[in-house]
C-alpha cells in the first residue's frame, strides 16, 4: 500500500496489532512501521497532558 494509506491504516490500529503483523498488512519494512506507531503514539497523547491548577 501507498504511504498515506499505511500511515493511515498503522494509526487506526495502534494498540491492537503488533509492529510485525501491521508490517507485513501495509507492505512496509518493520523498522518504517514502528517510527509510524511511535508517531501515532506520541500524536494521540499529545492533546492529552493534564492541566496543572493555577491557585
Amino acid at each position: 500500500m501507498n504511504e498515506a494509506e499505511a500511515r493511515a491504516y498503522i494509526s487506526r490500529r495502534v494498540g491492537t496489532m503488533s509492529v510485525r503483523q501491521l508490517a507485513e498488512d501495509t507492505g512496509w519494512s518493520v523498522g518504517w512501521v514502528a517510527m509510524r506507531v511511535q508517531e501515532a503514539r506520541e500524536q494521540n497523547t499529545a492533546g492529552s497532558e493534564p492541566v496543572e491548577a493555577v491557585a
